[in-house]
């Protein structure tokens, strides 16, 4: 009898543990699928959740914004900021690490008196801190850019010219613009303004203010393709009483620094709140973006892929590898069309280092024959 107790006793036991464990792996399984998500997290270190509806935060919200950390594939992105005041066309110059674009400028300069630099710092920042992406530096593809430069304009001589994509490595790039730029400015009010002071015969209430407006073109660096165009405007006015801020590996960045305002808080909340607001936008249409690669060499059987671990690869990954296709002018604008080439067949993921990887062609692929360096390549659904 007392064996018989200790028995059930011990089938129980066992029962309740695989019940705890079933039930821990799969509230590890709905972590797992909840790694990354956006947040509000206030100047008090309170959290709330995003709501559904991002329209309906507002602007002041919006500074507050914040994101878990997220372990999957980080496309490479560069931020360049419209700021050019010569009179003929501009270019901005990057690759994907195998082909060399160029795509035009705005013509149309930013607002008066922006401090670009600083907005473009800001962006990098809000972007690097979704934990979605990695920044390739503007510095470094500048710096790049001349060098190719002097080597196509025979300044240089082939052999010591810098090759066409050698540090740079854009997937997308961030074109930005600041279309309205209004720092803060009094107003007087009438009547009976906040709290009733103008009828309490304390005088007329002023009421500070400051605005901008920005604008956004993702611009796919594989075919020049405008993924998406944003524009975001935030306005915020006095009475806030909050410091603000970008948090950068959990220290509070100095936004008035980075931007030259010191003394105006109420433009410096504004630019953060209107780059918060865009940064969510540009992450949310970036994630719709299946992933995508190049061929980086091929040598037999071994094809190497210009993205590895970095990208959220993995062995035993499959890869539809498509043609290069080709690009083609459009007779009517003179603009490059990329004409995408048809699927060839599945690659198989066997060797993944941090900045690539090595894959193999499924048995039976017969069109992986016509693999090359250039040919694009996606995860399989």
């Amino acid at each position: 009898m007392g064996r018989s107790v200790i028995l059930r006793g011990a089938c129980l036991a066992a029962l309740l543990t695989t019940v705890a464990w079933a039930a821990a792996l799969a509230e590890g399984k709905a972590d797992t699928a909840s790694v990354w998500k956006p947040y509000l997290e206030d100047d008090h270190g309170k959290r709330s959740d995003f709501p559904a509806d991002w329209s309906q935060v507002n602007d002041k919200d919006w500074m507050f914004l914040r994101f878990t950390d997220y372990t999957g594939y980080k496309p490479r992105l560069a931020v360049m900021v419209a700021g050019n005041e010569k009179p003929e066309q501009q270019y901005y110059t990057w690759t994907d690490g195998v082909n060399h674009y160029q795509w035009p400028m705005p013509t149309t300069t930013s607002a008066a008196g922006v401090p670009v630099d600083g907005i473009e710092d800001l962006v990098t920042i809000a972007l690097k801190n979704s934990n979605r992406y990695r920044l390739v530096e503007r510095q470094k593809i500048e710096n790049v850019n001349a060098e190719q430069s002097k080597g196509a304009s025979g300044e240089m001589t082939p052999q010591t010219a810098a090759p066409m994509g050698k540090g740079q490595g854009a997937q997308y790039l961030i074109e930005t613009t600041v279309n309205e730029w209004n720092p803060e400015e009094s107003h007087a009010g009438g009547g009976v303004g906040r709290l009733g002071v103008s009828s309490l015969g304390l005088g007329t209430f002023h009421h500070d203010k400051a605005s901008i407006k920005m604008s956004f073109r993702i611009i796919d660096a594989a075919t020049t393709e405008i993924v998406e165009a944003i524009s975001t405007k935030a306005e915020v006015t006095s009475g806030w009483g909050i410091t603000p801020g970008f948090v950068i590996f959990g220290a509070t960045a100095d936004v008035g620094g980075i931007l030259k305002l010191q003394g105006k808080p109420l433009m410096t909340n504004a630019v953060q709140a209107c780059i918060n607001k865009s940064v969510y936008q540009i992450v949310m249409k970036l994630k719709q973006q299946p992933w995508t690669g190049k061929v980086a060499d091929v040598s037999g059987e071994d094809i190497t892929i210009n993205a590895g671990s970095e990208a959220g690869l993995k062995v035993g990954n499959e890869l539809v590898v498509g043609g290069k296709g080709k690009d083609v002018k459009n007779p009517d604008t003179g603009e490059t069309i990329h004409i995408k080439g048809a699927d060839l067949g599945i690659l198989v993921v066997s060797q993944v280092e941090d900045a690539y990887s090595v894959a193999h062609p499924k048995p039976g692929c017969d069109g992986c024959s016509k693999v090359e360096v250039g040919c694009t390549v996606r995860l399989k659904p």
